[in-house]
């Protein structure tokens, strides 16, 4: 959309003012377009600076943005208890008490 405002706005800059033999007439005529000819050049002017910042972002600024605790990596908590004994372990491994003593066999 803001694309092709940008097209129409450029074609009607790149048009040429037809001339006329009477001053009066390409005076009024001069004043009518000058007004449309400001339209279009804040249009252009709209679509070219819509995107860019205020201010620069100041490296404080900045590491207060990046460092937010809802990006932060999360803890995962690897340990659980055996099932068997109690003592904790490793998830999807092992208790090493069990292993040793023979249970995980036996059961």
């Amino acid at each position: 959309m803001a694309l092709q405002r940008l097209v129409t706005s450029v074609r009607r800059l790149m048009q040429t003012p037809t001339w006329s033999m009477f001053p009066q007439v390409e005076l009024a005529a001069h004043g009518a377009c000058a007004h449309d000819h400001e339209e279009t050049a804040d249009e252009l002017n709209d679509a070219l600076w819509h995107a860019c910042p205020k201010s620069k972002v100041t490296p404080s600024r900045k590491k207060i943005r990046n460092n937010d605790p809802s990006k932060r990596l999360k803890n995962i908590v690897h340990l659980q208890s055996c099932e068997h004994c109690g003592n904790k372990k490793l998830r999807h491994r092992l208790c090493m008490d069990c292993f040793k003593k023979g249970t995980y066999f036996t059961s």
